[in-house]
């Protein structure tokens, strides 16, 4: 009986062995897919860090680029309203200026009336001051022509008289 309970007994151990080996390889098993997994999960780490501080770089570029933006956006804007001002000053002027031609065109036809004015009243002043000149001069030319016309019938009678 003690054999046959040694034997029961070696051959229990063994089972417990082979479980023991069995349990230990699925330990070692799980042990190194863990370590694998953590592996993983340590790369997968380091690359969402790599990418985390890409992304920060990338946040700190995009915030610098909608403060620029933002800043272009006021510019634009300014630059607008300066335009339409401008535009607006323009427009003003342009129609100052049409006025002001219209005004001078205006004047300067008023001027060249008041001169043609000036200047008939000048020649008629001229007219009357030497009207009384002017006519005692062709009462004597008119004379003078009436004595050569006279003459001229005289001499013309005495030469058909001697024909």
């Amino acid at each position: 009986m003690a054999a046959a309970e040694k034997d029961r007994i070696s051959k229990y151990i063994i089972s417990l062995k082979d479980d023991y080996e069995s349990k230990l390889d699925g330990y070692e098993d799980i042990l190194k897919d863990k370590e694998e997994l953590n592996d993983a999960l340590r790369e997968k780490n380091s690359q969402l860090n790599s990418k985390l501080e890409a992304m920060s770089g990338d946040k700190k570029a995009l915030n610098a680029l909608q403060s620029e933006f933002s800043d272009l956006t006021a510019k634009y804007d300014a630059a607008i309203k300066d335009k339409e001002s401008a535009e607006s000053a323009l427009a003003k002027a342009c129609a100052d200026h049409k006025k002001a031609e219209s005004d001078h065109a205006k004047e300067l036809e008023h001027c060249k009336s008041e001169l043609q004015l000036a200047h008939e009243k000048a020649i008629l002043e001229l007219e009357q001051k030497y009207q009384a000149t002017i006519q005692k001069l062709k009462e004597e030319k008119q004379a003078e022509i009436d004595k050569y016309q006279q003459k001229y019938f005289d001499l013309l009678e005495k030469t058909s008289s001697k024909k």
